[in-house]
C-alpha cells in the first residue's frame, strides 16, 4: 500500500512515491541513479539535500506549483574520512558520466560520456570528516570551512521516495531542510546570490500548512485559533515546532543568533523580498514561537 506522505514528515517511514501528474526530471533522475550506483557499490549511505529535495517534496510527492527551479543535485555523503570521499569523487568520474569542476572540489558536471554539460552535481561529506562542533575543514581550499550540523539528525528522519520503480533514494525532510537552510543562510547570507536560501525559506513557510494535513492543523495541540484560524499561520508553527523535534544541541546553538537582532532583522529583510514585509514578520514569528522551546533549553 501507499504510504501517505502526511505520515511520513517526521518518522521517515518509507516509501513515499512520486505523484505519476509530477514525474521528477528526466536529467536529474538520471543524475541520482548514476551517483547511487557508484555510492552503494562503495557502501556509503546519500541523501538529497538542498533545492532538489525541497522540489521532490513538494512538487513531485505533494504536488504543489513549480517554484524556483534548479538544475543541480545536492547529495549528503556519510563517509569515515576525507579518503573515501575523495574515491566516491574518482568512482563517479571514472564512471563516464562526470568530470571535475575546474575550481570547486565538491562539485561535478554531469557530462555523461563526453557530451556537454547538462546538469551538475554538489556532493557535501559528514561524519568522519567534521569536527565537534560539526564543521567540515575542506582540504586544499585556503580555510574553507561549511556547517554540517544537523545533517546526521536529518538522514535519520530522512523521508524515502520512489522515484520510479527502480530507485529510491533519502530525501531531507521538511523540517530538517528548514534547519539546514536556516544554518546556509546565516553562514552566506552576505553573498550576493539573489538570496537563494532566503527563497526557499520563505516557499517552506507558506506551504507547511499544505503538506501537515488537516488532522495536525485542527489538532487542539496547534494554536490555530490563536492565530485567528489561519491555516497558513498555523502551518508555519508546525514547521517551527516539527524541526524543534528534530534539531541537536549543536543546532540550535548555531542558530541562535538568527534569532537575535541584527542577524534576524536581516532575515526579515530577505524573506519580506520574498513574501511581503507583515507576511514575513508573521510566519517567521509564528515559525519562531514553534521553536522557542529548543531556543529555551
Amino acid at each position: 500500500m501507499t504510504q501517505n506522505p502526511h505520515e511520513t514528515i517526521l518518522n521517515a517511514a518509507p516509501p513515499v512515491y512520486i505523484h505519476p501528474q509530477h514525474p521528477i526530471d528526466d536529467v536529474q533522475l538520471a543524475i541520482i541513479k548514476d551517483v547511487q550506483t557508484c555510492t552503494q557499490s562503495m557502501g556509503v549511505e546519500i541523501m538529497l539535500i538542498g533545492a532538489i529535495a525541497r522540489t521532490v517534496l513538494l512538487e513531485h510527492v505533494f504536488g504543489l506549483p513549480p517554484s524556483r527551479a534548479t538544475r543541480d543535485v545536492d547529495f549528503a555523503v556519510a563517509v569515515d574520512s576525507w579518503e573515501t570521499f575523495e574515491q566516491l569523487k574518482s568512482a563517479l568520474i571514472a564512471s563516464s558520466k562526470f568530470t571535475s569542476h575546474p575550481k570547486i572540489s565538491h562539485q561535478l558536471n554531469y557530462q555523461p560520456f563526453g557530451t556537454e554539460v547538462i546538469g551538475w552535481i554538489d556532493i557535501v561529506p559528514y561524519g568522519g570528516v567534521e569536527n565537534d562542533t560539526a564543521h567540515i575543514h575542506w582540504p586544499n581550499s585556503d580555510g574553507m570551512v561549511m556547517s554540517v550540523a544537523g545533517f546526521k539528525e536529518a538522514f535519520a528522519y530522512a523521508v524515502r521516495v520512489a522515484l520510479d520503480s527502480t530507485v529510491s533514494i533519502a530525501v531531507v525532510s521538511l523540517p530538517s531542510l528548514m534547519l539546514l537552510k536556516l544554518l546556509a543562510w546565516s553562514e552566506r547570507n552576505n553573498i550576493a546570490k539573489e538570496h537563494s536560501d532566503a527563497a526557499d525559506i520563505a516557499l517552506l513557510l507558506k506551504s507547511y500548512h499544505q503538506i501537515s494535513g488537516e488532522e495536525r492543523l485542527y489538532d487542539p495541540s496547534t494554536p490555530l485559533k490563536e492565530y485567528g484560524y489561519d491555516i497558513v499561520n498555523a502551518g508555519a508553527w508546525l514547521l517551527g515546532n516539527d524541526a524543534g523535534q528534530l534539531a541537536s544541541a549543536i543546532v540550535a546553538n548555531q542558530l541562535r543568533p538568527i534569532f537575535e537582532t541584527p542577524l534576524r532583522a536581516k532575515l526579515l529583510q530577505h524573506l519580506a523580498a520574498q513574501l511581503t514585509q507583515g507576511k514575513a514578520q508573521m510566519l517567521f514569528g509564528c515559525f519562531e514561537n514553534g521553536f522557542k522551546k529548543l531556543l529555551h533549553r
